[in-house]
């Protein structure tokens, strides 16, 4: 029984990140609302290659420096929908909605893993699977980064009347690729854990 108020305490973790999760959600809202009537800056591409305006400095016979690709939109919002497509559009804030749908992905992973989480089965196929969601949620991060540049250039292409687009972000591949490799090595571990203590069960 010494082990009860912290299996209660990792049970609660779903629950107090769903919180997080909901209050940066309603916080984003607010800042969409607050938004109307105010300058919003968004970075963006030029989208119409044949209108690029672009100044060229000559280095030497080989190199040059080219300026005027991408920049910064600065963007009086006139209504809601205005404010709404400038915050699908931006992707740069600390908290935006790409990361929070991510987020909460995560979260319902961890809600699989310690739902049927006891005393008596710390180690339960929930827990394996929900390992196993993990590691497919975060290989599917790069994924979520390159749809919400599709979604984010739309909208501002919706915004501009199609002149701008949305700048292509990097993504660190390798590092999501590593994380998931260690989730899927500790995976049978956790699987071996469950069929002994299954067999430990039935000897009992």
């Amino acid at each position: 029984m010494t082990h009860a108020p912290l299996l209660k305490q990792i049970k609660r973790i779903p629950y107090f990140f769903l919180l997080i999760i909901l209050a940066n959600l309603a916080i984003s809202f607010s800042a969409i609302y607050s938004s109307i009537g105010k300058v919003q800056i968004v970075g963006v591409n030029v989208k119409n290659l044949k209108t690029k305006t672009s100044q060229q400095i000559d280095i030497n016979d080989n190199n040059s420096f080219h300026i005027g690709f991408e920049g910064r939109l600065h963007w009086k919002v006139k209504n809601a929908k205005e404010a709404f497509l400038i915050a699908i559009a931006d992707r740069e804030r600390s908290t935006n909605f790409y990361d929070l749908t991510y987020l909460l992905i995560l979260n319902i992973a961890l809600f699989v893993m310690v739902y049927k989480i006891n005393e008596k089965s710390i180690f339960s196929s929930q827990l394996y699977w929900g390992l196993r969601l993990i590691a497919a949620s975060v290989m599917l991060y790069p994924f979520i980064q390159l749809m919400s540049y599709k979604i984010a250039g739309h909208s501002i292409e919706v915004l501009t009347d199609g002149q701008f687009t949305a700048t292509l972000k990097k993504s660190n591949i390798v590092m999501y690729l590593i994380l998931t490799y260690l989730l899927l090595f500790l995976a049978p571990f956790v699987k071996k854990a469950i069929d002994y203590q299954t067999e430990k069960n039935l000897t009992i």
